[in-house]
């Protein structure tokens, strides 16, 4: 039996019971699946993650999450506080709990690093996180929750600010992890390429306030 990293019977999400903004949610994530929902600016996509993720309650329905499911959520660049003036490395040693470059002494360390030099991070590791361009956030972002220890990961909007050889890139690793890592993803966007649609175990769309 495959093992679920969360799922939803019949939830309903949203502000307002009287209006949800999505109802009639059913849907799980099984280890090693990547799953996307398609829908347009304001249609409940983010809403959703946030309700399954726990930053919201949702209105009605049941929502499972087992103790071993590791969450983590990539934001889009307009949500991204900035915060403190650091480098990328040192956010991203304090998001992984060790330092990140220096060392492969142990096999977290070593996944640690080998993530990094696929995204590119290294080429840019010195910089200020406010001096980054929206490229690079957006790779830093994908970065920090890829070492952050999670193992249920959900991507908002994750290509917008990418070109098109980082896309292929992204989504190659996003790939590889599901496959041999057991990794699974949870991508919403407003867009999908055709390329990219067989990465994907299932895909959703939202209509009149439902998944389809």
């Amino acid at each position: 039996m495959e093992s679920k990293y969360f799922s939803l019977e019949d939830v309903s999400i949203g502000y307002n019971t009287k209006k949800p903004i999505l109802k009639n949610v059913n849907l799980t994530l099984k280890m090693g699946q990547m799953i996307a929902v398609i829908g347009s600016n304001g249609s409940g996509k983010t809403t959703l993650v946030k309700t399954i993720v726990g930053l919201i309650p949702q209105l009605s329905g049941l929502k499972q999450i087992p103790n071993e499911t590791k969450m983590s959520l990539v934001p889009q660049i307009k949500d991204l506080k900035l915060g403190f003036p650091l480098t990328v490395e040192a956010a991203l040693n304090l998001s992984s709990g060790f330092k990140i470059f220096q060392s492969n002494k142990v096999a977290k360390e070593k996944f640690a690093n080998e993530i990094l030099e696929r995204i590119g991070i290294h080429h840019y590791k010195n910089l200020l996180i406010r001096e980054c361009s929206g490229g690079q956030l957006q790779k830093y972002l994908i970065a920090r929750s890829l070492i952050s220890g999670s193992n249920c990961i959900f991507l908002d909007e994750p290509l917008d600010a990418l070109d098109e050889g980082s896309q292929k890139g992204i989504f190659y690793l996003l790939n590889d992890l599901s496959t041999k890592e057991n990794f699974s993803f949870f991508v919403i966007t407003h867009h999908l390429a055709k390329d990219w649609l067989s990465n994907f175990s299932k895909i959703y769309q939202i209509r009149e306030s439902e998944l389809v």
